[in-house]
């Protein structure tokens, strides 16, 4: 049982539209499957219109999940002013998914519509910070072994320790001119890292410093890792890895499905969605083949494998926040992996004593109850938070 402290409740959407507003709902219902580009939770979408005495009519887009939520919502603003031809008296739009019944996590991402039409929207640095609290909470449920030693706060605090994720940095390096999958001398290495630290990395999971998921791209990009490993599978140490099944809990829980629901034979496209990422974190945060892989996902061979790899890198090339959330959910499983290293735990255990402040634990951080700060200050630093389409087509099923 995780004992993290949930997070705080937020304004729900009603469970329907009101009397006076089913058709119009349904009507915008309709506007949005034929406006926004198809995607796995396409025809999955409710929407429902509640009045609010103070900001006037809202328009709720409920999404199967906050994965699918947030990746809805960054698609809102190529809905130009027509969806508001339907009804010119709604004034706010919110994006929203069922409440999650463990941690409490509900995302709302709103939306103020003005001059009847739908502002740019960049998210605000409070919704990125639940968004990963969220994901960090997932990933401490899905790994006994770290939640009965601080779980989501010890996840947390490595993603944010630069001096940790140092050490993971060097004890990779160390280990792969052992294994002599280096191309040059351990210090080449971890110099041409050094002047990396500073370089692009997932925005969302873990804001300072590089880490050793960063760490490994690199080597691979400047050919200082063998090309065995470049063009299989990063190899991490021994026993510094979530299993397969760990994996398939982490994601399963962020979309709000079952383990059974990824090994059964459903072929909904928000399962087979959470189904596909799954397969996508194990290739490339673990050392497992693809007949592994498809085992732990219900017994499916690797060229059903192989096809969902493809497909993630086809939705990846078409918006930049289906990209964030799957590098996101790489970087977490690394550092559940590297959780599971006796010395590195026993350290982060011992810097969170030592800088308690770090950890966020005041109940009122913003961050962890995600309390609404649309008009806060945006993160600029990635692509990812710019949410351009580059394509509004979409690959094909498989």
């Amino acid at each position: 049982m995780n004992s993290e402290p949930k997070f705080r409740r937020r304004p729900r959407p009603p469970k329907a539209a009101g009397p006076l507003y089913r058709q119009e709902a349904e009507k915008f219902r309709q506007h949005l499957r034929k406006t926004l580009p198809k995607r796995p939770w396409h025809k999955k979408l409710r929407v429902a219109i509640d009045e609010n005495k103070r900001t006037g009519l809202v328009l709720w887009i409920i999404l199967p999940s906050a994965i699918d939520a947030f990746w809805a919502a960054s698609l809102i603003r190529h809905v130009d002013e027509t969806m508001t031809r339907l009804n010119g008296d709604i004034r706010r739009i919110s994006v929203t998914a069922p409440t999650h019944p463990k941690s409490g996590y509900a995302p709302l991402i709103s939306s103020q519509v003005s001059e009847r039409e739908f502002p740019h929207r960049i998210f605000s640095e409070s919704e990125y910070q639940g968004f990963i609290r969220y994901l960090n909470w997932c990933a401490s449920d899905a790994c006994p072994a770290i939640n009965q030693t601080g779980g989501m706060r010890l996840l947390m605090h490595l993603a944010n320790s630069s001096s940790l994720q140092w050490e993971t940095v060097n004890a990779f390096v160390k280990f792969a001119a052992r294994q002599k999958f280096l191309t040059c001398s351990v210090d080449d290495a971890l110099g041409a890292l050094t002047s990396q630290e500073r370089a692009s990395h997932p925005l969302w999971a873990c804001p300072n410093g590089i880490t050793r998921w960063q760490a490994i791209k690199t080597l691979v990009e400047e050919g200082y890792l063998v090309d065995f490993v470049g063009r299989q599978r990063p190899l991490r140490p021994f026993h510094s890895t979530a299993t397969l099944v760990e994996i398939r809990a982490l994601v399963a829980n962020a979309f709000q499905l079952t383990s059974d629901d990824i090994l059964g034979a459903s072929r909904q496209a928000h399962i087979m969605h959470a189904r596909q990422i799954a397969a996508a974190v194990m290739r490339r945060v673990t050392s497992r083949t693809l007949v592994e892989i498809g085992g732990s996902l219900g017994g499916r061979d690797h060229s059903t494998v192989m096809n969902s790899l493809e497909r993630i890198e086809k939705w990846k090339q078409l918006d930049p926040m289906h990209a964030g959330i799957v590098e996101s959910f790489a970087q977490i499983a690394d550092n559940m992996g590297i959780l599971k290293v006796s010395a590195l735990r026993k350290l982060a255990i011992q810097q969170m004593k030592r800088h308690p402040q770090d950890l966020h634990s005041n109940p009122n951080d913003p961050s962890i109850g995600l309390v609404a700060n649309h008009s806060g200050s945006p993160i600029q630093r990635s692509d990812i938070t710019q949410l351009s389409l580059t394509n509004s087509g979409h690959p094909k099923r498989v």
